[in-house]
């Protein structure tokens, strides 16, 4: 279980992480070749600013912690994962933006709200409990959007290799995926 000041950082990264989301995948429709992949970021980024929004609304007001302050990324793999994200703006980089989604942010924010919800206290926790199964759903489906694209985008020759690349070099800026979150050091017992 969570401490109240816990939950505050853990909402407060949670809310970083959608919003930088929410900017990155909005920036990514504006570069993006496919229209169906640009209608996929347009709609992926406006769930993450939903998703954003809901973070703010649950982070707990502790008197003693600036709510603005704790909305930082949970460590540097965190800002590092995003900035690498950031930097797939090239017109043919369609494939390793859908890997991106599909094979590395999308599973470990289902494991990061999975794990913020097998950490919740029944009743203090409730209202984050609730919205936390709604986002688990949402990524599931952000998910699933991706790698239904993905498929095209994978023929042709270094199609799999080029994604396995971009796959291992993203992943590689987190080693657990409850470090989306700052949820390493709150293992459930």
């Amino acid at each position: 279980m969570l401490t109240l000041e816990d939950s505050a950082r853990v909402a407060g990264h949670a809310r970083w992480l959608e919003t930088r989301l929410f900017e990155v995948l909005g920036s990514w429709v504006t570069v993006e070749a496919d229209a169906a992949a640009k209608v996929l970021w347009s709609t992926h980024s406006r769930r993450h600013a939903t998703a954003a929004q809901i973070w703010r609304d649950r982070q707990p007001r502790v008197a003693h912690l600036d709510r603005v302050a704790l909305t930082v990324p949970a460590g540097p793999g965190v800002g590092a994962l995003v900035d690498a994200l950031a930097g797939l703006v090239e017109p043919s980089a369609t494939a390793a933006r859908l890997v991106a989604v599909a094979r590395v942010v999308e599973p470990r924010r289902l494991a990061a709200y999975g794990q913020r919800v097998d950490q919740a206290h029944p009743l203090a926790d409730g209202p984050v409990v609730r919205w936390a199964r709604f986002l688990l759903v949402d990524a599931a489906t952000c998910r699933a959007g991706a790698e239904d694209l993905l498929g095209d985008h994978l023929v042709g020759p270094g199609g799999r290799e080029g994604a396995g690349d971009t796959e291992a070099r993203l992943a590689a800026c987190l080693a657990d995926p409850a470090d989306l979150l700052g949820l390493t050091g709150h293992r459930p017992s």
